[in-house]
């Protein structure tokens, strides 16, 4: 392993180990040293240092959320390694022996190249940085679901293939807030060292409408329905999360907002953490028909809007 791994440099001793995989076991080389040099000064320099910092405050995040231990508990357990390298199948590799984690090269050089563009102009490589900790932190929730292995998503499929998918949609989506809300939590808790509203509400803000919407042009949206779903639930949060941060409120959810429509576009529900959060209520099919078309098409920024409008139209609970 020594031989097939070689290590970021750590700025201090208590930063968990980062590595990547240069060669195969056959010998071939899978990373030039340009992109080594690459990953190594802009994206993982501070990598271990953040995850000793949320291992070290985990027993404060905890007080104020359990639920940040779904991800901080398995930080602990696999403590004595990030390894980026080429995977044949899925986005995580979990070694309960080594007690190491290994994540997708492929997605972190996506997103070394989409996450800067959409902050060139703002600290484009803090970002990236921040992305990086987003996805893994995404992929170690999903330890706590039962879904570390690919294998445990293809059982989830076999069953039946739109369920299954649908299924692990929500619980990503049921990822991508946890994960924020606990980074959001742990970089309040760096300054404050308490809770102040107003710094979390900032930095959910900068999570998940900066980094996590940069993203999402890392991941392709091919059109299926439990892809619209995901991207739909995204879009909505975004708009509260948006509002919240503007007014500095309490968010209106505490969990994923999982929107679920009739084939006549003309209902929808949105569940949260499994409970309904709007249920069957009657909307305009025609505007429907627009926002699920902008999301097929990746037009984010023209469905949003829409989904303002309606959301004005919604109960309020």
């Amino acid at each position: 392993m020594v031989q097939e791994l070689e290590q970021f440099y750590l700025s201090t001793p208590e930063a968990i180990p980062v590595f990547f995989r240069t060669y195969t076991c056959s010998g071939d080389r899978v990373i030039s040293k340009e992109l080594c040099s690459l990953l190594n000064e802009k994206v993982c320099s501070t990598l271990g240092d953040k995850l000793y910092l949320l291992r070290k405050y985990a027993p404060e995040l905890s007080k104020i959320d359990p639920f940040t231990e779904k991800i901080t508990n398995s930080l602990e357990h696999y403590a004595n390694g990030i390894i980026f390298e080429r995977l044949e199948y899925g986005s995580l590799r979990v070694n309960s022996a080594d007690r190491t984690l290994s994540l997708s090269l492929e997605i972190v050089v996506k997103m070394a190249e989409a996450v800067p563009k959409r902050f060139s102009s703002d600290r484009p490589q803090q970002w990236l940085r921040m992305a990086c900790l987003v996805f893994l932190l995404h992929e170690v929730s999903h330890i706590a679901q039962k879904l570390a292995e690919y294998e445990d998503v293809q059982r989830m499929k076999e069953v039946d293939v739109r369920i299954g998918r649908e299924r692990i949609g929500e619980l990503d989506l049921r990822s991508d807030y946890l994960v924020v809300h606990t980074l959001s939590l742990f970089l309040m808790f760096h300054d404050e060292r308490a809770y102040n509203h107003r710094k979390y509400i900032r930095w959910f803000y900068e999570l998940w409408c900066g980094v996590c919407r940069a993203m999402l042009d890392v991941f392709p949206n091919d059109g299926r329905e439990d892809k619209q779903q995901r991207i739909f639930g995204y879009l909505l949060m975004s708009k509260l999360i948006r509002d919240a941060h503007l007014s500095n409120y309490p968010l209106e959810f505490n969990g994923e907002l999982w929107p679920v429509w009739n084939p006549s576009l003309d209902g929808l529900s949105i569940y949260s953490q499994g409970e309904p959060f709007i249920s069957g209520c009657p909307v305009d099919s025609a505007l429907m028909k627009q926002i699920l078309e902008d999301i097929s098409t990746s037009n984010y920024g023209r469905a949003l809007p829409k989904i303002d409008e309606l959301w004005k139209c919604l109960p309020r609970r």
